[in-house]
């Protein structure tokens, strides 16, 4: 009995302790709240606590453990800082843990309704429309499992789930043999490919470690290119001038890179570090943001031979990248890693280039719009001469995502995500390249109002 007390005090203890350590990193994460002054203080408290007046008493240790867990917030690298991070997110993931944050929207004041009927959330008669029977759409929508919705042989509308839980998963991949890869959670640490044969789920390979994989990504030739990113001490820059300039006072920086990962095994064949190209080159005089100067956010790669006539010295595996902090796509040289061509007119928070079969680039322009500054726009670009040759714009034809947004151009065909309010939509034009003139044709109609809080990452269309 005394034993058993004995490991239930110590058990109380540690669990004090790791809660004020929690609140200490907690503090630090997600408000910056920066108390390594205190340190030698309280180190001081507790030489005179112990050692002077020779009292136990635990406020002390506590202050030590808050700002322990203060000081590991501030290095995200730290295998306990990644893993605190990846266990708040999972907990958003779990009934429970979803319930607390519907509570805390709710005291918010924001408004939860469509939460409460998630599993009824498309039919036919409301969400759907345009959807043929050979055509499927993939789902990756926030607090959500992704999900593929189609039509069976006798027309009914089906819905059948990729995962059986709710992680906030980045649906990244899909093809029509039911292969899929995504990556698990908001802090993207984890990436696996699953396929769906005979309405089972099997895993084919997991990828994780201290990565961020997010957004978009391409497959050539069996291998996977996405954006991912990793942690840079501020004081390692060899170039820090713009830090100087800004009196930036971070201590990391997002690190942006391309992981180029084999299909079949999930190996990370390569690693393309964005950030460092651009640190060098003369695109980094456009860093505005101190922490996450780039923003890597799309990558589309030069696959079909009839491409390489878009561009002088354009050769297949090149890839298009979207940096949306620069506000600039790029063309980097797949062999050489060199900037080939760069396009920055106009562009805001932009998203998604697609090449398209007419020597143009289409992308998804986040706030570009003149009408009304802010607001977004879809623009083609031609390839060879860096001109605007046509836009479709978001407030004559009412839609707008503030940030993700994307574009498919499958088929000769250009479907756009309306990200924040979760819609898609078809454009057909009869001119060239797309204007005004294009209809409008919906596909998915949510039409979510929750903004930063329900918002599709993707749907995919095939």
């Amino acid at each position: 009995m005394n034993h058993t007390k004995y490991f239930f005090e110590i058990y109380k203890f540690l669990s004090y302790f790791f809660l004020i350590y929690f609140i200490g990193w907690f503090s630090e994460r997600y408000f910056s709240i920066n108390l390594y002054y205190f340190f030698i203080s309280c180190f001081i408290l507790i030489i005179l606590q112990f050692i002077i007046i020779k009292k136990k008493n635990f406020v002390a240790i506590l202050i030590i453990f808050f700002l322990l867990g203060n000081i590991i917030g501030q290095y995200r690298n730290f295998y306990i800082n990644i893993w605190l991070q990846n266990s708040l997110e999972q907990v958003k993931s779990h009934p429970i843990g979803f319930f607390l944050l519907k509570v805390k929207w709710k005291l918010e004041g924001k408004n939860i309704e469509i939460f409460f009927d998630r599993d009824n959330l498309l039919n036919t008669s409301k969400n759907i429309k345009n959807l043929k029977k050979n055509e499927k759409l993939v789902f990756s929508l926030d607090y959500m499992p992704p999900f593929i919705i189609y039509y069976d042989e006798d027309e009914n509308l089906k819905k059948k789930k990729i995962l059986d839980y709710s992680s906030n998963a980045g649906v990244i991949y899909s093809d029509k043999l039911y292969n899929f890869i995504y990556y698990n959670s908001q802090t993207g640490n984890l990436l696996e490919r699953i396929k769906i044969e005979n309405d089972e789920i099997k895993k084919i390979w997991s990828l994780k470690g201290n990565y961020f994989f997010h957004h978009w990504g391409d497959s050539f030739e069996n291998k996977i290119y996405i954006p991912g990113r990793k942690y840079l001490q501020s004081d390692e820059l060899n170039n820090d001038d713009f830090y100087k300039r800004k009196k930036c006072e971070n201590k990391f920086i997002h690190q942006d890179i391309i992981f180029i990962i084999d299909f079949k095994t999930g190996k990370i064949i390569d690693e393309i570090n964005i950030f460092d190209i651009i640190l060098k080159s003369k695109l980094s005089k456009k860093f505005k943001d101190c922490i996450n100067p780039i923003h890597l956010n799309d990558i589309e790669i030069v696959k079909k031979p009839n491409q390489l006539n878009y561009l002088e010295n354009l050769n297949l595996g090149d890839y298009f990248i979207s940096l949306r902090n620069i506000d600039t796509v790029l063309l980097m040289d797949a062999k050489n890693k060199e900037i080939k061509w760069i396009f920055d007119d106009e562009l805001v928070m932009q998203h998604s280039p697609q090449i398209t079969n007419r020597g143009t680039l289409l992308i998804f322009n986040n706030q570009g719009s003149k009408e009304i500054e802010g607001q977004s726009r879809i623009d083609e670009v031609d390839i060879k001469t860096k001109k605007i040759v046509g836009t479709f714009d978001g407030v004559k034809n009412k839609f707008y995502s503030e940030k993700r947004g994307r574009i498919q151009y499958l088929n000769n065909r250009i479907f756009i995500q309306e990200s924040q309010s979760s819609n898609l939509f078809e454009i057909l034009c009869d001119d060239i390249y797309i204007s005004d003139n294009c209809q409008k044709k919906e596909i998915v109609t949510i039409n979510s109002k929750l903004k930063d809080i329900f918002q599709s990452f993707a749907i995919d269309y095939f």
